[in-house]
C-alpha cells in the first residue's frame, strides 16, 4: 500500500510513503452494538459442575472488580433466558401462594386454618433448598418447577390433620385433644402420602441420559424436599393449629348459623 501512487494538483505523482506513514494494527472485522452502544461479543462454556447461574454470579462480581465507569455486562443467549426465567418463576410462586390460601380458606370457611396450613409452606420450600444443596444441585428453571409443585403436596398434608383436628372439634373435643387426635389417626396417611411420592421420584433421581439434568433437579425437590417438608408438617402444623386457631372462629359457625337461620324461615313460613 506504501506504493500507492498519489496524484497532487500540479500533476506530479507521489508514492503514498512520502506523505504518510503505515503501520499494520489488528481489528475487528464487523462493529457490534447492543442497544445503541458499542459491543464486544464473549463467549464461554460451563466447565464441569458450574452451573449457570453460579457462573453468572462469579461474571457479575468480576465485571464490577474491573470495568471501568460506563461499561458493564449484558447477557443474550441462555444466559438472558434465565434471567427471564427467574424473575417471572417468583410472580408463579406468589400467585400460587395466593390461589391455595384463598382455596383453602373457602373449604374449610375459616382463614385461621388457611394459615395454618400455608405457615408450612416456607419450611417446606427451606427443606426442599437444603436437599438440593446437599445434592450438589442448583436453583434452575427445573428445580423452580419442582417447588410450586411441592407447594400442592405440602398443603395436602396440613389439610388432613387441620381438617379431622376441626372435626373433632365440632364433635365436642377442647382444641389440645382435638389436634393430638388429629395427628395421631392422620399421621399414617401422611407418612403414606410421602413414601409414595418419594419412591415415585427415585426414578427422576437416578435417570441418565438426554435430558437427565431437568429429571434430577425436579427429582431431588421431591424426594429430598418432600422428605424433611413431612417432618416439619408433622411438628409445626399441630403448634401452629394451637396457637392461631384460638383466634378464629369456632369450626362449622357458618354451617350452624347457616342451618339456624334456615330453621327460623320454616318456622315463620
Amino acid at each position: 500500500m506504501s506504493d500507492i501512487q498519489l496524484r497532487l494538483p500540479s500533476g506530479e505523482f507521489v508514492p503514498l510513503s512520502s506523505t504518510a506513514t503505515l503501520t499494520p494494527v489488528v481489528s475487528q472485522s464487523s462493529i457490534e452494538r447492543q442497544g445503541g452502544t458499542l459491543a464486544v461479543s464473549v463467549q464461554a462454556n460451563l466447565p464441569d459442575g458450574v452451573d449457570l447461574g453460579t457462573a453468572m454470579a462469579r461474571v457479575d462480581e468480576l465485571a464490577a472488580q474491573t470495568l471501568p465507569d460506563g461499561m458493564g455486562i449484558v447477557y443474550t443467549g441462555e444466559a438472558a433466558s434465565l434471567g427471564d426465567s427467574q424473575s417471572g418463576m417468583y410472580m408463579v410462586f406468589g400467585v400460587a401462594a395466593i390461589v391455595v390460601f384463598l382455596v383453602l380458606a373457602a373449604q374449610f370457611e375459616s382463614i385461621a386454618s388457611a394459615v395454618v396450613i400455608m405457615l408450612t409452606v416456607p419450611f417446606g420450600l427451606a427443606a426442599a433448598l437444603l436437599a438440593i444443596s446437599i445434592t450438589g444441585g442448583s436453583l434452575n428453571y427445573y428445580s423452580q418447577i419442582g417447588l410450586v409443585l411441592l407447594i400442592g403436596v405440602m398443603a395436602k398434608n396440613g389439610i388432613l390433620i387441620v381438617e379431622f383436628a376441626n372435626q373433632l372439634r365440632e364433635a365436642g373435643q377442647d382444641i389440645d385433644s382435638a389436634i393430638r387426635d388429629a395427628l395421631r389417626l392422620r399421621i399414617r396417611p401422611v407418612m403414606m402420602t410421602m413414601v409414595s411420592t418419594v419412591f415415585g421420584g427415585l426414578p427422576l433421581v437416578l435417570s441418565s441420559g438426554a435430558g437427565a439434568e431437568a429429571r434430577v433437579a425436579v427429582g431431588w425437590v421431591i424426594v429430598g424436599g418432600l422428605g424433611f417438608a413431612t417432618v416439619f408438617t408433622l411438628f409445626l402444623t399441630p403448634v401452629f393449629y394451637r396457637w392461631i386457631t384460638v383466634w378464629g372462629a369456632e369450626p362449622g359457625t357458618s354451617a350452624r348459623r347457616l342451618h339456624k337461620e334456615r330453621a327460623l324461615l320454616t318456622a315463620a313460613e
